[in-house]
C-alpha cells in the first residue's frame, strides 16, 4: 500500500510534534527541591567568621578602655539591691 507524500508528511510533522512535546514536558530531576544550604557545616567559613567577629569585639575593647583611661567614660557602682522578703529562689546559700 502506498501513502500520499502530503499524507506522510503530515504523520511526521504529528510523530515529530508528539515527541517535542513529550520531550518539553519532561523534567530533568526529582520531585523534591534542592536544599539552600549545604547538609555539613563548613567548618572554613564559620571559623573565618569567628576571628572576624573576635576582632570586631577586640576593636570595641580597645574604644571602651581608651575611653575610661581618658576619663571621658566613668564607671558607678552602687550597692546591691536588697534581696526579696520571703527568699525564693533569690539569695546565699547557707552551710548548715
Amino acid at each position: 500500500m502506498r501513502t500520499s507524500p502530503s499524507l506522510a508528511a503530515a504523520m511526521t510533522t504529528a510523530a515529530v510534534a508528539a515527541l517535542v512535546c513529550v520531550l518539553g514536558f519532561h523534567q530533568t530531576g526529582s520531585a523534591q527541591p534542592k536544599p539552600s544550604h549545604e547538609p555539613f557545616a563548613n567548618t572554613v567559613a564559620q571559623q573565618g567568621e569567628m576571628i572576624q567577629l573576635l576582632k570586631e569585639i577586640n576593636q570595641e575593647l580597645k574604644e571602651q578602655n581608651n575611653l575610661l583611661k581618658n576619663g571621658v567614660l566613668r564607671v558607678t557602682v552602687d550597692r546591691p539591691a536588697p534581696a526579696p522578703a520571703g527568699g525564693g529562689n533569690v539569695g546565699i546559700l547557707k552551710k548548715k
